[in-house]
């Protein structure tokens, strides 16, 4: 596909929406606001004594380790400027955000931890706890495509989707300003958990916003992408307005004229980032958008020759994929735009009033559970099929970090792990964990000891609390557990 790329029409629920080739439509109305949070159990909790049936449970599947980064060139990076105040901006730019969504993030944290157990819950499940479940053979690649901006966050960010046995694809641009948990590292802006510097971090982050597998990452800086862009020949796209910047005398320079344009790499970078004054990201991602599929149909049809391409972007260009996986992906996904087998479209988000300028998003669950279901059905995990399996984790100690450590640990063992808010207490250094369950049936409390055996917790940490929580199981974190 040239020129801009169409989001499909909604269709109804549970139909995969009409796949075809037109021009993305951004909607830019005001969304309502955020679904409402439920709280953390903070009613009575009950010592289990001695309990009737003390079940087994099963394990699930292990999961994925993280991937490595790969450098495509095989060089290492550049480094400009000083390390230590390229950390203090980044440190300065968090901390200013967090200030700012502080107030509007409290009923908001526990329900983006929650985010993608509503998203797959919104389908049809199975029973279980930490139980194993066969599925048809995936065939489905996802890989998440960022390129980078100032103090190195992402500033165009989209979800590729290819299944090479259904011949279509998919493409979900997502808007940096969405506000998620970033395992280990805690609650910011989606496009800030690139400069993190661990393409792991913001790719988990998606996986655990949507609830489905992300099978990597691929980071481009503007001069990377400039690069690949000029190897094909630059790229003619629709221009929908000047792209302008000031000049060292105050003066606006126009770096790309609007119109119907033939760019090479820096115009279509520049192009691909550019936000005007008062504009919505999700208008800046219309115009990554357009460039993209422009470069998808300019790119070698052949994956070897694309790997070979792809090592020539120097050390702007990782990915924690190898090259040839990675050609793979877009060479499919190319094949999939030229049969009109692929649907582009802006993952629904609501606002959030943060007071600042910086603009911030929530998930908007109902409409991205349906996308999931159209778009990524085989790419959701076993156990996130199950229901009565979903642990929300919190951290009662103060130790940064320390709940995303049982991620691991609870996915081994068939369990979903749930990213909540710091417990009530903390910092509480020295009280001990407690795994929290909503009844006295055998189910609840087989299900409870099996949470404190895959943490490697004493049974007597399990108790009954009350009242129900939205998750099965609540894990207060305590100085009992060991990472």
């Amino acid at each position: 596909m040239s020129g801009k790329h169409a989001a499909p029409a909604r269709s109804g629920r549970g139909r995969r929406p009409e796949r075809r080739s037109s021009t993305l439509v951004v909607d830019v109305r005001t969304f309502a606001s955020p679904v409402d949070a439920s709280p953390t159990p903070t009613g009575s909790v009950t010592e289990l004594t001695s309990p009737s049936v003390i079940g087994s449970m099963p394990t699930g599947p292990v999961s994925e380790p993280t991937s490595p980064v790969i450098d495509l060139t095989s060089q290492r990076p550049t480094i400009i400027g000083s390390r230590s105040e390229r950390r203090r901006l980044r440190r300065e730019r968090a901390r200013q955000m967090r200030r700012r969504v502080a107030l509007v993030m409290a009923p908001v944290l526990l329900a983006g931890g929650l985010v993608s157990w509503a998203v797959v819950n919104a389908a049809p499940h199975h029973r279980g706890g930490g139980v194993a479940m066969s599925q048809a053979a995936r065939t489905q690649t996802t890989l998440l495509l960022q390129l980078s901006g100032g103090l190195q966050s992402a500033v165009d960010s989209a979800l590729l989707a290819h299944d090479p046995a259904a011949h279509t694809g998919a493409v979900v641009l997502i808007p940096s300003g969405l506000i998620t948990q970033v395992p280990g590292f805690g609650s910011m802006p989606f496009g800030q958990a690139l400069s993190i510097g661990d393409l792991a971090a913001p790719r988990d982050a998606l996986a655990d916003l949507l609830g489905i597998t992300v099978d990597g990452a691929w980071s481009l800086t503007p001069s990377a992408f400039a690069r690949l862009v000029d190897a094909v020949g630059g790229l003619t796209v629709d221009v929908d307005r000047d792209v302008t910047r000031a000049a060292p005398d105050g003066t606006t320079l126009i770096v790309v004229p609007a119109g119907t344009r033939h760019l090479d790499g820096t115009q279509a970078a520049a192009y691909a980032s550019f936000l005007g004054e008062g504009e919505t990201e999700q208008q800046r991602l219309a115009r990554f958008d357009g460039v993209f599929n422009a470069l998808l149909g300019a790119l070698p049809k052949d994956p070897g020759r694309l790997a070979r391409l792809l090592a020539t972007l120097g050390a702007g260009s990782r990915a924690t994929v190898s090259a040839d996986r990675l050609a793979a992906v877009l060479v499919g996904l190319a094949a999939d735009s030229a049969a009109h087998q692929t649907s582009d479209q802006v993952l629904p988000v609501k606002p959030l009033d943060t007071g600042g300028g910086d603009q911030a998003f929530t998930l908007d669950t109902a409409a991205t559970a349906e996308l999931v279901r159209d778009e990524f059905a085989s790419s959701i995990p076993a156990n996130q099929k199950i229901s009565g399996n979903r642990v929300l984790v919190e951290n009662q100690v103060g130790t940064p970090g320390l709940g995303e450590t049982t991620r691991a640990k609870l996915e081994r063992a068939g369990f979903v792990y749930v990213q909540g808010p710091n417990a009530p207490t903390m910092p509480n250094p020295t009280a001990p964990s407690a795994v929290l369950i909503f009844d006295t049936s055998s189910a609840a409390i087989a299900k409870g000891y099996a949470v404190a055996r895959a943490l490697g917790l004493p049974t007597s940490d399990v108790k009954v609390s009350s009242p129900v929580s939205v998750a099965d199981v609540v894990v207060m974190v305590g100085a009992d557990y060991k990472p």
